[in-house]
């Protein structure tokens, strides 16, 4: 809703990404940025945290390129970690699809990993994976996987 002028100021209900409605004069009011890039984000001053930059820089990196874009992105029940995509960009860059993801305890290579089998049969192209581990976690790998 459009006031009348009010002490000099043009006085716009204004919805809110919430959903909440807030009487803003004209002069509060700032132009939409519509933001491609994590950098441009970060010159804008529209990142709150370092977490939204990475995980802003890793779509950016994943996006519109033929050799690794990413099908099954948001197919998983998992949480997004933008690390834990790297190695299956890194599978997808590669000529030969092989990788050994070695890391520290519970960063998630089990989630690495289905990550790019998940990718790889969405594109028909998972034809063996060969997972070791210890005998202590093999029923843990075969639980998660399914």
């Amino acid at each position: 809703m459009i006031y009348p002028f009010q002490g000099g100021y043009q006085f716009y209900d204004v919805k809110l990404d919430d959903g909440s409605l807030q009487n803003l004069a004209e002069h509060e009011l700032m132009p939409e940025l519509i933001i491609q890039s994590p950098w441009e984000l970060l010159e804008n001053n529209a990142l709150s945290d370092y977490r939204n930059f990475s995980i802003a820089s890793t779509l950016y990196k994943i996006k519109n390129t033929t050799a690794n874009t990413i099908s099954t992105l948001k197919a998983s029940r998992t949480l997004f970690k933008p690390y834990q995509f790297k190695p299956l960009v890194k599978f997808l860059k590669a000529d030969k699809k092989r990788i050994l993801i070695a890391d520290e305890v519970g960063l998630g290579k089990t989630i690495e990993a289905g990550h790019i089998m998940l990718e790889m049969a969405a594109r028909n192209d998972l034809r063996n994976v060969l997972v070791v581990c210890t005998k202590s976690l093999s029923e843990k790998w075969k639980a998660e996987l399914e």
